[in-house]
């Protein structure tokens, strides 16, 4: 009786934390505004035919297949507005929570409390579970594909073999960055068929054959056209530390850019999963070695993962994944890091788990909000602004105009397009995004450079105009200039 009483006790608390976590998650779906991607998904991918999306035609990689399709059904059973189009993302938080919870069972109770809250409370990636993107889905089929990855290394059973492999071919359709961790995932499972599996490795083989050429056909068509049309442009050309782990530490963070602070955390957390490794190495060495232990399946899915973005970039160019598309590494890293250093002494256990919950619990409550994301800061007070500059065109009575730095086009426009702002014109010269209209009532302007996406702040021809400031975000770097003159 005792121990089903604490048995419940556990379940309350993950209960609770999971609640709480949805909560914020809804509360950010609800409130906060617009970004880019989203209203360039919304305006440019949904109103296409299912058939279109599913082609690529047109092509681009903003367009998250099964993210816009699924949009475009909630919009077809619902009200056509940003929540309903981020409701996807936010009922796929549920799957997310359910198989951290699952996951995190096959630790002990302190520990596995510990994984399960690590999982959950990166801001950066709880940005992405309230937006009309394809990531937060993605996660969402990643963690119940590694979920059955362990399963099939505790069980046997093939079954738990194919939905890993099924689900991380889900993952691929929400967006194609997932496609190092299906590699991972189907390279995982064949090292485990052909040295750890007694039985069915036939058998295992042919539905994994089967399983990968039902989704080679389903994404082979977007991917050529992805390559051919050089639509693969967001990216680093460094190395894999400088690009993918330093740009994933950094935004989980919820810094745009490196702080005195990022390094030190990365190189930190480094040279712990290293310790860890070693462990693993050690562990195996001592003879306790099989290739079903859950922690060498996690080293290898993480490694896996590692060596398919870098193969890729040396064999084929392509550049090395950073934000949100590299955020697949993030529950690899964590849960190869606990796993290792669940082999650890008791007593170091305790004070490893300890340290590592403060840590990421400090960064949830530090960068906690229902009002912006990490990545498009820039849009968190447009509707606002267009607000603003609306009462001022209502109480002249007057149509006022407006132009802009071009990170802001893709928001404003949606907005426009909703008739929400009856006084404001837009005069932005949409052939030229660099241009600037003179006879603009109002300008605003981000002093913030976005180098991945080519916008340069002190290149902008709005800097060598007389002009007076009505507005400004210092934190988000926005200015609302009126009164544009030349010198």
């Amino acid at each position: 009786m005792k121990w089903m009483i604490n048995i419940k006790k556990e379940t309350a608390i993950y209960l609770f934390l999971s609640g709480t976590v949805f909560i914020y998650v809804l509360f950010r779906a609800l409130n906060t505004g617009i970004t880019y991607d989203e209203a360039w998904t919304i305006k440019s991918f949904v109103p296409l035919s299912s058939i279109e999306i599913l082609n690529y035609s047109p092509c681009d990689a903003n367009n998250h297949i099964l993210n816009t399709l699924l949009i475009k059904l909630f919009y077809f059973y619902g009200k056509e507005n940003i929540f309903i189009a981020r409701l996807p993302n936010v009922l796929a938080f549920i799957v997310y929570l359910y198989y951290s919870f699952k996951i995190s069972n096959y630790l002990p109770i302190f520990q596995g409390f510990v994984v399960f809250v690590l999982l959950i409370i990166n801001p950066f990636l709880l940005d992405f579970f309230s937006l009309a993107r394809g990531y937060g889905l993605g996660m969402s089929f990643q963690a119940g594909s590694i979920y059955y990855v362990l399963l099939f290394a505790k069980n046997k059973k093939l079954r738990s073999a194919n939905y890993a492999l099924i689900l991380a071919s889900i993952a691929v359709l929400c967006n194609f960055s997932q496609l190092n961790y299906w590699t991972a995932c189907l390279s995982t499972l064949i090292i485990i068929n052909l040295f750890g599996n007694k039985g069915y490795k036939l058998k295992l083989f042919m539905y994994q054959f089967i399983i990968t050429l039902f989704s080679t056909l389903i994404v082979y068509e977007p991917i050529r056209k992805l390559i051919i049309n050089k639509s693969l442009y967001y990216g680093g050309n460094i190395d894999f530390y400088s690009d993918t782990l330093v740009s994933l530490t950094k935004y989980t963070q919820y810094s745009p850019v490196i702080n005195g602070y990022t390094h030190i955390v990365l190189n930190v957390l480094l040279l712990l999963l290293v310790v860890g490794i070693c462990l693993l190495i050690f562990r195996n060495i001592k003879g306790d070695f099989h290739l079903y232990n859950l922690e060498n399946c996690l080293f290898l899915l993480l490694l896996f993962a590692i060596l398919s973005s870098t193969t890729q970039h040396f064999l084929l160019g392509t550049l090395y994944l950073i934000d949100r598309a590299a955020l697949f590494y993030f529950p690899l890293f964590i849960l190869t890091l606990c796993f290792t250093f669940n082999l650890t002494p008791h007593l170091f256990q305790k004070i490893f788990f300890s340290i590592v919950l403060l840590f990421f619990g400090f960064n949830f409550f530090v960068n906690a909000n229902v009002t912006k994301t990490a990545l498009w800061y820039f849009d968190s007070h447009t509707e606002t602004i267009l607000k603003t500059l609306n009462s001022k065109g209502a109480n002249q009575n007057k149509n006022i105009t407006i132009d802009f730095s071009w990170p802001f086009q893709s928001v404003i426009y949606y907005l426009n397009d909703k008739k929400k702002y009856p006084f404001i014109t837009i005069v932005k010269d949409s052939s030229n995004r660099e241009s600037i209209n003179i006879n603009a009532d109002y300008y605003i302007y981000l002093n913030k450079s976005l180098e991945k996406v080519g916008y340069e702040s002190n290149n902008q021809q709005i800097l060598h105009f007389k002009k007076d400031t009505l507005l400004f975000y210092e934190k988000e770097g926005i200015f609302i200039f009126e009164n544009i003159k030349k010198f």
